[in-house]
């Protein structure tokens, strides 16, 4: 787990992605310039809106895939409890574009919407980001409704995976929520 954990904060290095106003593996110490204005202003629309991704209107980035991006979800039981293993597709491991993130989740949920709640969607939104990059050919991302809610970073330091889902049940499912 740990390994995976530094796999992502590397990942994160590679993507020089804006954390906590700093930039990973980017020129923290630099003086600001518009293109890391820019980013940080990127990052806080994210933050924002609570999700790894947001579409925003008027950028010149189409998906440079066509759908569909999930081939198949199946439930499973394990020991931890329910799981929801999402399979995708060749496109769905490669595609890149704005909004993209969001239209495969809509297909989860259209493949089985008994997934939609807040910490199973952050579990997806946390594959989708930094598992393709670290884990390209890994078979399934396993989502589990009873993990907690939780922020980003410690989302990202276990490898998409917080919490123990075995004691996240004790407390219950998560609610289920709306997606726009």
């Amino acid at each position: 787990m740990r390994n995976a954990a530094r796999g992502f904060v590397c990942a994160l290095a590679v993507a020089g992605l804006a954390i906590g106003g700093g930039v990973f593996g980017g020129p923290a110490a630099a003086a600001p310039t518009d293109e890391l204005s820019a980013k940080r202003a990127e990052l806080d629309a994210y933050r924002a809106a609570g999700s790894l991704e947001l579409s925003f209107p008027g950028l010149p980035w189409p998906a440079t895939l066509p759908p569909p991006y999930i081939d198949r979800v199946e439930w499973a039981q394990t020991p931890a409890g329910p799981s929801l293993p999402v399979y995708p597709t060749a496109a769905g491991r490669r595609v890149t574009g704005w909004g993209v993130p969001q239209a495969a989740w809509r297909e989860v949920l259209a493949l089985d919407a008994d997934g939609n709640t807040a910490g199973m969607r952050a579990q997806f939104d946390c594959h989708w980001v930094f598992a393709r990059l670290v884990e390209p050919g890994k078979p399934s991302w396993n989502l589990e409704p009873g993990r907690p809610v939780v922020g980003p970073l410690e989302m990202i330091a276990t490898a998409c995976n917080p919490g123990s889902a075995a004691s996240a049940h004790a407390d219950g499912p998560a609610d289920q929520v709306d997606d726009e």
